[in-house]
C-alpha cells in the first residue's frame, strides 16, 4: 500500500520519431506534487492491462488537471 496524495499535471504533449521502420508516437506527461512541504516532479504514468495510444493518454491527461500520485 503506497501512500497517495494530489498532483497536476504541468506537461502533456505527443512526442514523435521517426525511423526507416516508420514513425512512433508517445506520450511526454509530466505532474507535480508536494509531500511534508516539499515539492517533486515525476514523468512516470503507470497505464496497467493493456497498450495505450500516445494521443489518448495526452486527452485523457491536459495540462493543469488534477491526478492521483502514489508515492
Amino acid at each position: 500500500d503506497w501512500p497517495t496524495t494530489t498532483g497536476r499535471i504541468v506537461r502533456s504533449r505527443v512526442e514523435s520519431s521517426t525511423s526507416d521502420d516508420g514513425t512512433t508516437y508517445s506520450a511526454d506527461i509530466k505532474y507535480v506534487y508536494t509531500v511534508d512541504g516539499t515539492e517533486h516532479s515525476s514523468d512516470v504514468v503507470v497505464i496497467g492491462g493493456h497498450e495505450y495510444d500516445a494521443h489518448d493518454v495526452v486527452r485523457r491527461y491536459p495540462v493543469e488537471n488534477s491526478v492521483s500520485v502514489s508515492y
